[in-house]
């Protein structure tokens, strides 16, 4: 894992408002460039103090949501984004996570088509949802934003 300074020399941090991607508990994804290639790349930064689960990797702990992805990206799991580059940068970790070239944020696309989706789209979504659940499953991960409700039974 690199530090600040392989960070800024690798990559270009997008500084507006239309290149954040999305929040999470922990923290925020960007876009941005590889700048070796002019590549667009997913920048996920986590606040450290805000870390509740970490793992190991080559005996060092990180946050487990950095291990698990490169358990993924071992398995070649194609409906995830894999990781790229991992930096330790003061109060933060940042993941570098490819962007797929055929595919957008649920969210982006909402924003941009005011219209709801139509079955054929609903059912392809769905299907590469559960496609890579099963890929996370088949790598011994459980995404814990996945829960099920048990109903009681009579």
């Amino acid at each position: 894992m690199g530090d600040e300074e392989d960070f800024e020399n690798l990559y270009r941090e997008g500084d507006d408002v239309d290149d954040y991607i999305g929040k999470g508990g922990c923290g925020v994804v960007l876009f941005g460039l590889r700048r070796s290639e002019n590549k667009e790349v997913a920048i996920n930064k986590v606040h450290k103090s805000k870390v509740v689960d970490w793992g190991n990797v080559y005996g060092k702990a990180y946050p487990i949501e950095y291990c698990h992805l490169q358990i993924l990206a071992t398995a070649s799991c194609s409906r995830i984004a894999n990781i790229l580059d991992g930096f330790d940068v003061g109060e933060e970790f940042i993941f570098i996570l490819e962007t797929l070239d055929d595919c957008g944020t649920l969210c982006g696309h909402l924003r941009m088509n005011k219209t709801p989706f139509k079955e054929p789209q609903c059912n392809l979504i769905f299907r590469q949802l559960v496609q890579a659940i099963d890929q996370c499953h088949n790598s011994g991960i459980f995404h814990r934003d996945i829960i099920t409700r048990q109903y009681p039974t009579r």
